[in-house]
């Protein structure tokens, strides 16, 4: 896995060659946000990768997962290993009714539902905001949805303790 540490990026360093790179009011912006050997490496890759940004990050217990297409099925098995590993209570933030409408999706929800009650729930609002997002200690979102969701600038991204942003098994950035 890949760290970045918001507090390492060097100085003076440009936009075009941070991986993640702080904007005005602390937003990251990801026009660039994958250049030289990090995205040979997350291209080659066949498993799943990921990169953190680390905003003091201590313990992954408090999880906001971003749902946004069908394809962020795999984000659900990561919720279910956080909840079984660490006793993680996980929120899936589903705005786009993926788990009502998609029979794979809710399937997944109601095998983890079984297995351990009361760890996972489902948040199907649009609206999200700043306080909701700190009430987590980690928001795991796919490679796909960090993109989707850079381009909107919601104005809760900065509140958001931690992120784990995961690219699928096989898939190339």
């Amino acid at each position: 896995m890949l760290i970045l540490a918001s507090n390492q990026l060097p100085h003076g360093q440009k936009q075009e060659t941070a991986l993640l790179s702080f904007g005005p009011c602390g937003f990251w912006r990801i026009d660039y946000w994958i250049t030289g050997k990090v995205k040979t490496f997350l291209a080659e890759t066949r498993c799943h990768v990921g990169v953190l940004v680390d905003k003091d990050f201590e313990v992954a217990d408090r999880i906001v997962v971003m749902l946004g297409d069908f394809n962020d099925l795999f984000l659900i098995s990561f919720a279910e290993r956080f909840i079984i590993k660490n006793n993680a209570r996980v929120v899936l933030s589903d705005p786009n009714r993926l788990i009502k409408s998609n029979i794979t999706f809710s399937m997944a929800v109601e095998k983890i539902n079984g297995e351990n009650p009361q760890k996972l729930e489902v948040y199907e609002s649009h609206s999200l905001d700043a306080a909701f997002i700190q009430s987590f200690n980690v928001l795991l979102i796919s490679t796909s949805g960090w993109k989707d969701l850079s381009k909107t600038r919601n104005s809760w991204m900065p509140a958001a303790r931690s992120i784990l942003i995961l690219k699928p098994q096989g898939n190339a950035v």
